[in-house]
């Protein structure tokens, strides 16, 4: 089993939970820019977002979670880069 410092630990988690709040602050309005041209559909998200609105809660928590993911991907893969 690898041991893992609880320094590490919780400066991944912080990393973690950062990017998940940004994401849902920052992602909303870039999903509606996009797609709409506007800001104005912003306030769908969140409803959604919660469950309070039929709608689609999984993509909504997909879009969120997405740059959290991204960023992993590119960090695993720098370091199986530089480790190969």
């Amino acid at each position: 089993m690898v041991h893992i410092e609880g320094r590490t630990l919780a400066k991944e988690w912080l990393f973690f939970l950062g990017m998940l709040v940004l994401s849902a602050v920052v992602m909303p309005g870039i999903i509606a820019f996009l797609f709409h041209g506007t800001l104005a559909p912003w306030g769908t998200f969140y409803p959604v977002l919660f469950g309070l609105q039929n709608g689609e809660f999984f993509a909504a928590w997909l879009i969120v979670i997405a740059p959290y993911l991204l960023v992993q991907f590119i960090r695993i893969t720098c370091w199986a880069i530089m480790h190969v």
